[in-house]
């Protein structure tokens, strides 16, 4: 993990100390909102209980009382691979979203550990 402009979390591929590929996510968006004082609290972050080591966290926050007003009251924690333009999600939600990027390196191994709960109540 990295972080952009000294503000929100970005992962990133690498061979050996080679980066080959930032992961995409939603972090952008939210650091647009002003919602965070730490990387900690992005929808997409860094958490520290991973079964090898450290984990990939993410969570569903709030966006406040500017993303009510859009009419987007919540941000969901993501990941992917693509590109996602902060600019086209405020005005063209649906454009926001680029999956996908040309891949020509060959993986002998892809590992992941998935643990889900859910604290929420629903009524």
């Amino acid at each position: 993990m990295k972080l952009q402009q000294d503000k929100y979390p970005v992962f990133f591929e690498r061979n050996g100390d080679k980066v080959i590929m930032d992961w995409a996510s939603g972090n952008i968006g939210y650091a647009i909102l002003g919602m965070v004082a730490s990387p900690e609290e992005y929808p997409t972050a860094q958490g520290a209980d991973g079964v090898i080591g450290k984990c990939l966290k993410l969570s569903t926050r709030s966006t406040g009382g500017m993303g009510a007003m859009m009419n987007m009251p919540m941000a969901a924690g993501n990941l992917f691979i693509g590109t996602f333009d902060a600019m086209s999600a405020l005005s063209d939600p649906l454009k926001a979203t680029q999956f996908g990027l040309p891949f020509d390196l060959l993986k002998s191994e892809f590992w992941v550990y998935v643990l889900m709960f859910s604290n929420m109540i629903f009524k």
